[in-house]
């Protein structure tokens, strides 16, 4: 069922040739967005911010498994309010044929989907106040940063 509404999202309005360390996506039917950006640890190999209306930016990264696998992303909260993880769960591709797989690696072309495995949920127990929280864990490519 997932895939069959993933498949009928519309594609992002972003050229695939865009590399995942600078795309922007937009939530399907909301209000946030996340923007990749080049990591800066040699463990982790995607680095992004999650960004929501009238609130600072929640800082994420994506670690992928030494022996393969499904890479597994994190967020934290970033400034002053920095603590525990919010969220920890699995960041799944989704390609122009609905399709879904790894996250591709920073250099490779980023791609049109994404889905954020549970983040609406765990924002909503774990961030106070939750006007503007995600209410879908599904991202449509929207951009790149140049």
């Amino acid at each position: 069922m997932l895939l069959m509404v993933a498949a009928l999202l519309p594609a992002g309005a972003a050229s695939a040739a865009c590399p995942q360390a600078l795309a922007v996506y937009r939530e399907a039917g909301g209000e946030s967005g996340l923007e990749f950006t080049p990591a800066t640890r040699q463990d982790v190999r995607n680095a992004f911010r999650l960004l929501l209306p009238g609130r600072r930016p929640l800082e994420g990264e994506v670690a992928w498994p030494r022996a393969g696998g499904q890479p597994e992303g994190r967020l934290a909260a970033s400034g002053a309010q920095a603590g525990g993880a919010l969220w920890h769960g699995a960041i799944q591709a989704i390609d122009r044929q609905g399709r879904i797989g790894p996250l591709p690696a920073a250099d490779e072309d980023a791609t049109e989907r994404l889905i954020l495995v549970d983040l609406s949920r765990a924002l909503r127990s774990g961030v106070p106040g939750g006007a503007a929280l995600p209410g879908i864990d599904v991202y449509s490519l929207s951009g790149c940063q140049e």
